[in-house]
């Protein structure tokens, strides 16, 4: 029986769609552009003329010519049908009757299908022995409806199948509810086998769908561990969050939702007591589950892999559930271990466990600021890129005010130089970074050569080029950076001819020496025929001077913020004196350079 669907997919190309809507080019056998739904740069977003599907390796989304109208539209199924239907010609009632019945017989198929899962599982000791194992009490398995698809080398691949047509199911039915696939020979038989199989339930509590987990032991090696049910008419699974039908009274009780990534997470955190607690079943978190799940809670906690892939989508999720308007913290668990382990672990501590979650920026600093020590400039350097497109995500610019003077305080770069790089950076779900190198471009501007340094290393520069104005750097080599102060007192220790004649000793830094000698060539190259090396070196000096003091009032300026936030305010009057002293220092230097 052909449906309107397949009567629509008939008439209309998936490819001549999208091209309305996306520039595409030859990639292989497909064809590719930028994806519609988020911005990037370089193409993620795939077509395949043959198989009529789309795929975006960015944002995850991916579907036939039916998911695209629903997510580029923003139509539910129905409202994606019907205008489609008018696109292909296609008259529709405003209900077709054989669609709406053959909806019917899907449900009324998953329905018998998990009755024989459920059936299967309890003939199977090695399941149940699998399930035991991972820490699952029989309660929990039937309370989920947990089940067995029995597969090689059990009777055949169509145990499911042959059972569903002596229950007078037919061929298509079955295989519109995703059970059965068919063969190169157009034979159908069972998608799943030798599985264990989780129920997806709607909201109203009817199954739509099956997550199906390989027992270890199964003959097919190379299968996937997990594989879903196909999209259908009855089943979405941006749409679906698991264990949401039995859990949704105590989430709207608690007013929070515990969200993690798999099937087993939800299983095992239910049992030990966390009640309030969906998974999102191995696909990115959509708009519409959260619109969902807003209707129930306003707080909710994440507790998703945090390895570089599943960090990504977690600031994606972030993203769209600041969108939504959840008040949102994270979970973050030991490195390697999920929920699941967690709660085979610590049964007794799974109800306590959200206690531990964090704010999501309190979470991010952490993560970004345990990894090196704070001081380093390269730190500092990967702090900031990491961070600001993290802070973008926030839409309260109250909130974004007081992470930004936060991070100023952490990487010592002054508020007003940090929040105009903020100003020019994308949040993370605007733009993700593919690899950690890329990281560093957002906020590098920030932590170049300071003036100071680089005139210190321009004095240096001079006095390798002009020995004789050496004694000049005596009196001023505390106002030099401190990784240059040693060096300078070997160089005026070494005095004029050592130096004209380049008789260095070993202890001095080779590659800065180098370096230096470098920057003194390029340093004369841009001097005038005719100028002083010694007006030019006194000016520089003075430069240097006011440059390091200004650098250290800065420093003491964002220390006295830092101890007032504290409420630390004995060490707060102390900096303020030593900003006065500071201060009286460069108005002297001023007057010295009037002079």
């Amino acid at each position: 029986m052909t449906t309107p669907l397949d009567e629509i997919k008939s008439r209309l190309d998936l490819v001549d769609y999208i091209r309305s809507y996306v520039n595409l080019s030859p990639s292989g056998k497909s064809l590719r552009g930028l994806c519609p739904f988020h911005k990037e740069k370089t193409p993620s977003f795939f077509v395949s003329p043959d198989k009529q599907v789309w795929y975006c390796f960015g944002c995850q989304k991916g579907g036939d010519l039916m998911k695209f109208v629903m997510e580029m539209e923003r139509m539910e199924f129905a409202e994606a049908l019907r205008f489609l239907a008018d696109k292909a010609g296609i008259v529709l009632q405003k209900q077709d009757p054989k669609l709406l019945s053959l909806k019917n017989k899907v449900l009324d198929i998953l329905a018998e299908a998990s009755k024989f899962y459920r059936r299967s599982l309890v003939k199977t000791p090695e399941a149940v022995k699998y399930l035991n194992d991972r820490g699952l009490k029989n309660q929990t398995i039937n309370f989920f409806q947990l089940g067995f698809a029995p597969g090689p080398p059990a009777k055949s691949w169509k145990n499911l199948y042959l059972h569903l047509r002596q229950l007078g199911f037919q061929d298509n039915e079955i295989e519109q509810a995703g059970l059965a696939v068919r063969s190169e020979k157009q034979e159908l038989y069972d998608r799943f086998r030798n599985r264990i199989m989780f129920p997806i339930h709607d909201f109203n509590g009817r199954i739509i769908g099956f997550t199906a987990r390989i027992l270890p032991n199964n003959a097919e090696t190379e299968a996937a561990k997990y594989i879903n049910t196909p999209e259908t008419l009855v089943y979405q699974k941006n749409k679906v969050l698991y264990g949401f039908f039995q859990t949704k009274d105590e989430i709207k009780n608690k007013d929070q939702a515990v969200l993690v990534e798999g099937n087993l997470d939800v299983l095992m955190a239910w049992q030990e007591g966390l009640k309030n607690v969906i998974a999102v079943s191995g696909t990115a978190l959509s708009e519409f589950q959260l619109k969902n799940l807003k209707r129930f809670c306003q707080n909710l906690i994440l507790s998703f892999d945090m390895d570089r892939a599943g960090e990504l989508a977690t600031d994606r999720s972030i993203g769209l559930a600041f969108q939504a308007g959840f008040n949102l913290e994270i979970l973050s668990l030991a490195k390697g271990k999920d929920l699941a382990d967690y709660a085979k672990e610590y049964p007794e501590k799974v109800a306590e466990v959200i206690n531990s979650a964090k704010q999501v920026m309190e979470y991010y600093f952490e993560k970004i600021f345990s990894e090196a020590e704070t001081d380093s400039i390269e730190t500092k350097k990967k702090a900031v890129a990491y961070l600001l497109p993290r802070i973008k995500l926030l839409k309260n610019p109250v909130e974004q005010t007081e992470w930004l003077n936060k991070l100023s305080l952490k990487v010592k770069v002054p508020e007003k130089m940090l929040f105009e790089e903020f100003s020019q950076t994308n949040s993370v779900l605007e733009a993700v970074p593919d690899s950690d190198e890329s990281l560093p471009a957002v906020g590098e501007s920030l932590f170049i050569k300071s003036r100071w340094e680089r005139l210190a290393e321009k004095i240096l520069g001079l006095v390798l080029q002009f020995p004789e104005l050496a004694p000049e750097l005596e009196s001023a080599i505390d106002y030099f950076p401190f990784r240059l102060q040693e060096f300078a007192r070997l160089i005026v220790g070494l005095g004029r001819d050592k130096i004209k004649n380049q008789s260095f000793p070993e202890e001095l830094d080779q590659s800065l020496l180098d370096y230096l000698i470098l920057l003194a060539d390029y340093e004369a190259s841009l001097f005038p025929e005719k100028f002083s090396p010694e007006q030019e070196i006194k000016k520089s000096l003075l430069e240097l001077k006011k440059a390091k003091l200004h650098s250290l009032i800065a420093e003491v300026s964002l220390a006295i913020k830092e101890a007032e936030s504290g409420s630390n305010l004995g060490r707060a009057e102390l900096l303020v004196k030593e900003l006065i002293e500071l201060t009286k220092k460069l108005s002297e230097v001023e007057v010295e350079n009037v002079v």
